[in-house]
């Protein structure tokens, strides 16, 4: 595994000792950066929404594969504790979510989408869908580790897929 708590020690200039302090097991220092990857993310999608020099479609498509080389990265850095990281998050999979930003993707959605007299509701419950269906999907192609190539074409497929669910 690259990570180790010396060389995460040395990175942020402090002893192991005063690791450990805050961190009281690799694991929980693990899903400390991880959570600060899925905060990243919630602002990636929030910028996206924003931006309108691009498609909803074009929108998907640049976080999913932001997205699948994100969760590449974290396997080549977790290594086998990442499986650890990934018990915690099933927990309580909403945990992870930010409801401002999820809301605001519903309401994006809603208004992109092809479908007729689409509630909020429903945007809502497609936008959760499409969310899952990326993660799901992103962490287990991450997982092989396939070159960029793969893997964007992949995550390409499924912003297609995701797209099409939406309507948009």
């Amino acid at each position: 595994m690259g990570l180790t708590t010396t060389k995460v020690a040395e990175a942020a200039g402090i002893s192991v000792g005063s690791l450990y302090q805050y961190y009281p097991h690799k694991e929980a220092l693990l899903f400390a950066l991880h959570q600060r990857d899925v905060a990243e993310g919630w602002q990636r999608v929030a910028l996206l929404l924003e931006d309108n020099g691009l498609s909803p479609a074009e929108k998907v498509t640049l976080f999913a594969v932001w997205f699948f080389r994100s969760e590449a990265e974290q396997v080549r850095t977790f290594g086998p504790h990442l499986s650890h990281i990934d018990v915690w998050i099933d927990a309580d999979p909403r945990a992870h979510e930010d409801p401002a930003v999820l809301r605001k993707a519903a309401a994006f959605f809603r208004e992109a989408s092809t479908h007729e007299d689409m509630s909020l509701a429903r945007a809502e419950e497609l936008t959760r869908l499409a969310r899952t269906t990326l993660v799901t999907v992103g962490k287990a192609v991450a997982r092989g580790l396939p070159p960029d190539e793969e893997l964007d074409r992949a995550a390409r497929d499924v912003a297609d897929m995701v797209s099409r669910l939406l309507g948009i």
